[in-house]
């Protein structure tokens, strides 16, 4: 199965295209563009409980790493942090009631149990998708340091460690 070859922006394109075809493409890519600011992502949504805004701020400080968050991505941000609000509360009710709740019928697990449980599950696919999860962190630095062998040869490797040799005997 081939995957679909990725779009040219439309100052790239070469060949017979028409202007209104140019304008066209422009214009889409303009309105894409648009779609990938970083502006609304540090107003924290109202819909947060005190414990979502907590997380919602520690998330995005980690994110702002990451080059490409964008205002896009800020419904995964603020489900993420509900989740780890949700999460924390569930073991808050768990650890002052214990694993089993006395009821009218005898003991019964604690509902926060299978909350912990479903919402660690729901967590942990969101995390991924953000590249927070230490197996999507490995993959990314993988990534990086691959792209970046992939330019490294050996004249450049010698001239940078003979930079870095002058800079710390501080010759440089």
């Amino acid at each position: 199965m081939s995957r679909k070859k990725a779009r040219k922006p439309a100052h790239l394109l070469k060949g017979k295209y028409s202007q209104k075809e140019l304008d066209g493409r422009k214009e889409k890519d303009e309105e894409i563009a648009s779609l990938m600011t970083k502006e609304d992502l540090e107003n924290v949504p109202e819909s947060l409980n005190e414990r979502g805004v907590k997380y919602y701020k520690l998330l995005l400080e980690q994110l702002k790493n990451i080059v490409v968050i964008t205002d896009l991505d800020k419904p995964s941000l603020e489900n993420l942090s509900d989740h780890l609000s949700i999460i924390e509360e569930a073991r808050i009710h768990r650890k002052i009631h214990g694993n089993l709740i006395e009821t009218n019928y005898g003991l019964k697990p604690n509902p926060s149990l299978k909350i912990i449980k479903d919402y660690t599950s729901s967590y942990l696919s969101l995390a991924k998708s953000l590249a927070l999860t230490p197996e999507m962190r490995q993959h990314m630095q993988k990534l990086t340091e691959d792209s970046i062998s992939q330019f490294a040869s050996d004249d450049n490797v010698e001239y940078l460690n003979k930079a870095l040799e002058k800079r710390l005997s501080g010759n440089g």
